[in-house]
């Protein structure tokens, strides 16, 4: 392997990290259509690639969203309820 698909990959991220966009991930999932896309633009065509860079933008922010949210209310949430808990038994604790 010569890397240069790494190296590719890298350098798109360092520009898209650069326009305070997040870096590329590829899914596994994803390959074929990320490689499909290469392939029609080594044709000269790179609307297809741009339009995949553009979705696995949209993907990356979504899963972050989704994870802020689940820490926010998910864990927030329990961490709620064992604050409420904790401040029933202190109050208990004071009438005995």
């Amino acid at each position: 392997m010569d890397g240069n698909g790494r190296m590719s990959r890298l350098l798109v991220s360092l520009v898209l990290t650069r326009a305070k966009l997040l870096p590329l991930l590829i899914r596994v999932e994803d390959k074929l259509r990320y490689f499909n896309a290469l392939r029609v633009a080594d044709g000269g065509d790179i609307l297809d690639l741009a339009s995949f860079i553009a979705g696995m933008q949209i993907q990356s922010k979504l899963f972050l969203l989704a994870e802020k949210v689940r820490t926010l209310y998910v864990d927030g949430y329990t961490e709620a309820n064992s604050n409420d808990t904790r401040v029933h038994v202190r109050r208990q604790h004071r009438h005995t």
